[in-house]
């Protein structure tokens, strides 16, 4: 059984004319082997403004990943118009900072536009809205801005900081601390030497550099195709969460019926696929992609200029599936960090 169509992810424009508002805050993010404290920063719209300071702490929770949020927003506002960063780099051992002008007019369209979600458990499908900015810093002050909900979050700007000199006597009194050589060496300690889930990351991956972070956001034309081994105790297949390896995350591409293609869109990190047995219980299995090797992979196939498929071949028998890339009569198979199996 193979379940194919070319339904992306359903978005629908509530106001495409009217200046779109939505009750936003926002998180910042950093990747896991590049710790850094935000020293200070705001996203300012012409009626709402989020300061950030060193109450978030040190922050390397994965790229795209956020750190929470501090408070709930209760009233809408205009989309952001600018944004200023300014933060001390564990790993480079300096301050950068920059501000910049966003685009209202995009993050607006966001703002009026909301998603469909299919809940994986009743297969019921409501709407939900972008309200949620993650700000990400990388090496060599390289900024990326996210715009999302719930269950989504897309790319929305990417932007250069530059390194400024910050004398330990002109930081402010709730960042003097990143003057404590004894503060700094145990962040670089806790968070970086003496962290396995830091140190396995960067086996698998190398450092981070803005180069490979714009090499991972290069979109590619791929499509998932889910096809099932016995069609008596696989039904109802559907892809429940995707998230690639830039720090997007895509809602439920659509509803079970349909299939999945994802025009230009970053290679995967994490797919979900559940299913239904012949008692009703809904089963899925999770694959973990390894990032470089997925990204590699889909950058030789693209070369030919058709399409790339991301074909997951079901056995309930099994409780497993099989991965497999290919584009024409090329194939390649990609390397998983991990696949777990199970029951929702």
């Amino acid at each position: 059984m193979v379940l194919m169509a070319t339904l992306p992810i359903a978005t629908h424009s509530k106001n495409a004319t009217h200046p779109g508002k939505a009750a936003w805050q926002a998180t910042l993010s950093a990747p896991l082997d590049y710790p850094i404290d935000i020293i200070s920063g705001e996203l300012v719209s012409t009626d709402a403004r989020q300061a950030f300071d060193p109450i978030w702490g040190t922050i390397n929770t994965g790229w795209g990943h956020g750190s929470g949020f501090l408070g709930h927003p209760t009233q809408k506002s205009t989309a952001p118009a600018s944004m200023t960063l300014t933060w001390y780099s564990h790993v480079e051992k300096k301050f950068f900072t920059g501000s910049w002008n966003l685009d209202t007019r995009r993050l607006s369209h966001y703002f009026n536009t909301d998603y469909s979600v299919r809940n994986p458990y009743t297969q019921r499908i409501h709407k939900e809205t972008y309200h949620r900015f993650t700000i990400g810093m990388a090496p060599k002050g390289h900024v990326q801005l996210w715009i999302g909900g719930d269950n989504e979050q897309k790319e929305a700007g990417t932007y250069q900081a530059h390194e400024i000199q910050v004398r330990p006597n002109a930081l402010a009194e709730d960042a003097k601390y990143l003057a404590n050589p004894e503060f700094l060496r145990l962040v670089y300690r806790d968070d970086l030497d003496n962290n396995a889930k830091t140190q396995r990351y960067l086996q698998l991956y190398g450092k981070t550099t803005p180069e490979r972070l714009q090499a991972w956001s290069t979109p590619r034309t791929w499509k998932i195709v889910i096809e099932s081994t016995d069609q008596q105790t696989i039904h109802q297949p559907a892809v429940d969460i995707l998230h690639l390896i830039n720090g997007e995350r895509i809602a439920n591409l659509s509803h079970p019926i349909l299939n999945y293609k994802t025009d230009h869109l970053a290679p995967p990190e994490l797919l979900l696929i559940s299913w239904s047995d012949p008692q009703g219980r809904r089963k899925r299995i999770k694959m973990h992609f390894d990032a470089q090797k997925i990204q590699q992979a889909m950058r030789t196939l693209s070369a030919g200029n058709t399409d790339i498929i991301l074909r997951v071949t079901l056995s309930d028998q099994q409780s497993n599936a099989q991965i497999m890339l290919q584009a024409a009569q090329e194939k390649i198979d990609p390397t998983l960090l991990k696949l777990e199996f199970g029951y929702l």
